[in-house]
């Protein structure tokens, strides 16, 4: 039961990641937008894994950051004031 609950958290993850990158990479988002979507993002996905965060930043920050860079939004992100919680 523990392991279909974990595969579903991890499942929720992959599929609310890449939605979060599908939205950073709208034409129409500004940097308000954005900003606004990875304090969101950062808040659910620290709710559901809150002893991650480390991994968050590794992993997610990362790929978020990726996206923002090749649209050419300047978002700071590894600053623990810069996307809040």
């Amino acid at each position: 039961m523990e392991l279909l609950e974990e595969q579903r958290r991890l499942n929720w993850l992959r599929i609310y990641s890449d939605s979060v990158v599908k939205q950073l990479d709208c034409d129409g988002l500004t940097e308000d937008d954005a900003w606004g979507l990875l304090t969101e993002a950062k808040r659910k996905i620290l709710e559901r894994f809150p002893t991650c965060e480390n991994e968050y930043q590794m992993l997610y920050e990362r790929r978020f950051r990726r996206v923002l860079i090749r649209r050419g939004f300047a978002l700071p992100l590894y600053d623990d004031t810069a996307i809040g919680v």
